[in-house]
């Protein structure tokens, strides 16, 4: 690309299915929407110091690059940006970003860990959904907001701190998160949502912090190895099927605060 090029156009090089490397020349200062989508041999391209925005689906189905060092210039990324980046396996997202948009990393089912600056205040929408070989993650403190089906069916995931300032838990968050041994719930969450941990098979026990108010369908439908949980005397709303095929749970005390019990709770 020729050093007069300073913003990678959007769908520039979309579906360049035979493309193996670019060279993008140091005045880049943005990469467009679906600028690289589905530039499945591209294996080489280096983002120089100085380009501040990503867009949305700028690599969505790059299945071939391993690695993409992203500068600390980049302060915004959009949506999908890196979905099914299915060979990517490492990547750092720089200090300036606040947001991790949704869908960012879906299908990126070769990563094991991402670091989260302490600058981001929100995490979208299946932003890390099908990253099955993630294991560990740190979500920072500022973080008050995370999206539906987020790590949903991160299958690797064994273990999870969340943030002080969340108030809910979301539909899907850790759905399917087959390996999934502890979860630790801050004080603040008051709700949690529909199919929240459902099919979380090795999760043995968890502590709802006394301020929960509502567990919903299917929130923990199928954690066949649950066999420790204790209900807070603020639970109002018991969703349906929310502790159905629980297999190892043998006793569970409802408390009187519960006015709503859906259809096959347990």
């Amino acid at each position: 690309i020729p050093k007069s090029i300073t913003n990678v156009s959007n769908y520039l090089f979309n579906n360049c299915s035979s493309l193996i490397e670019v060279i993008l020349p140091d005045g880049t200062v943005s990469i467009g929407d679906s600028a690289f989508s589905d530039c499945s041999s591209l294996v080489n391209l280096t983002i120089p110091d100085g380009v501040t925005s990503i867009g949305s689906g700028a690599f969505s189905g790059c299945s071939s690059l391993t690695d993409l060092p992203i500068p600390d210039s980049v302060t915004s990324i959009g949506g999908g940006a890196f979905s099914d980046c299915t060979s990517l396996t490492n990547l750092t997202i720089p200090d300036g970003i606040t947001t991790i948009n949704g869908s960012m990393f879906t299908g990126c089912k070769k990563i094991t860990s991402i670091t989260i600056p302490d600058s981001v205040t929100s995490i979208g929408n299946s932003a890390f959904a099908n990253c099955s070989k993630l294991s560990k993650i740190n979500i920072p403190d500022g973080v008050t907001s995370i999206g539906d089906s987020a790590f949903a069916r991160c299958s690797g995931l064994t273990r999870v701190t969340l943030p002080a300032g969340m108030t809910g838990i979301g539909y899907s968050m850790f759905s399917e998160c087959s390996s999934l041994v502890d979860i630790t719930l801050p004080a603040s969450v008051t709700s949690i949502g529909d199919h929240a941990f459902d099919e979380c098979s090795s999760l043995t026990s968890i502590t709802l912090p006394d301020g929960l108010t509502s567990i919903g369908n299917d929130a923990f439908a199928d954690c066949s190895s649950l066999s420790e949980l204790v209900l807070p005397g603020s639970v109002t709303d018991i969703g349906e099927y929310s502790f159905s095929a629980c297999s190892s749970l043998s006793e569970i005390v409802i408390p009187d605060s519960v006015t709503y019990l859906g259809a096959s709770a347990f």
